[in-house]
């Protein structure tokens, strides 16, 4: 019960839950010259109720002169669905109002099997997600004019597949060409229910450059750190699949 822990995220009422998590890690760093160093990484996650996966990464450092760095990396990332995704509890409802099968109502007009009808649609939470999955990339340069003062420029790219996003029953009905694992149907072709809630619904992709400045000096025994970054978003796509749209935003400059 979430609401007996001070502070607790989640649902007080859902269900006790459980899942076991098994991970190995393995790193491998590889001096290749006395100048370049590549590190070679693999992750593999067993979740009981999710499944298995194994994620690598390969970077490198390329250190030419004492103060000028290259450095990059590629690797690929995972996320389990949360115990509120997966098992909040799951409404079975009905539409309201009479909604048309998109698929078979066109092509059988008035009838009432297919046209008009109160369709019932289950929303909360989703056993059937799958994890969400990314790619990540990077590749900068750090450079030090003076000893103890830095600047260093990275540029990114995150790519997300099957986010999980919370929609409705018209939302998975508008766009029922990308959604036929979530419109269930009987053995005669009608609909049995909707599958909303919580649901794998859409991917994005995030680039950009981080810029920063960093100097550190020792006065008066005291070590004194200065650093300032800045983050620039080259663009931020986000492909709802489930509603056949991408939508760009967040672009600009950001510092932290």
């Amino acid at each position: 019960d979430a609401s007996k822990i001070f502070r607790a995220p989640g649902n007080a009422s859902l269900q006790e839950s459980e899942r076991d998590i098994r991970a190995v890690y393995a790193e491998l760093l590889v001096p290749v010259t006395k100048d370049l160093e590549l590190q070679l990484a693999l992750r593999r996650d067993d979740y009981s109720l999710v499944g298995v996966t194994t994620n690598p990464k390969v970077a490198f450092r390329y250190q030419p002169m004492n103060n000028l760095l290259f450095r990059g990396s590629v690797n690929r990332g995972f996320l389990a669905p949360s115990f509120q995704q997966l098992y909040s509890g799951s409404l079975d409802q009905e539409l309201s109002s009479g909604a048309d099968d998109p698929v078979n109502c066109p092509s059988n007009p008035n009838d009432p099997r297919y046209c008009a009808i109160r369709m019932d649609y289950k929303s909360g939470g989703n056993p059937n997600l799958k994890p969400e999955t990314s790619k990540q990339a990077t590749v900068g340069v750090v450079f030090e004019p003076v000893r103890g003062y830095s600047a260093s420029l990275d540029w990114w790219t995150v790519e997300s597949k099957d986010r999980i996003l919370f929609r409705t029953p018209l939302v998975v009905l508008t766009n029922y060409q990308a959604l036929a694992e979530n419109i269930i149907r009987n053995a005669d072709g009608t609909i049995n229910y909707i599958q909303a809630g919580w649901i794998n619904a859409a991917g994005s992709k995030i680039r950009g450059v981080d810029v920063g400045l960093q100097g550190a000096e020792v006065v008066d025994v005291r070590f004194l750190l200065l650093r300032v970054e800045r983050v620039h978003l080259l663009g931020v796509e986000v492909e709802d699949r489930r509603a056949r749209r991408v939508a760009r935003h967040h672009v600009g400059a950001h510092f932290r």
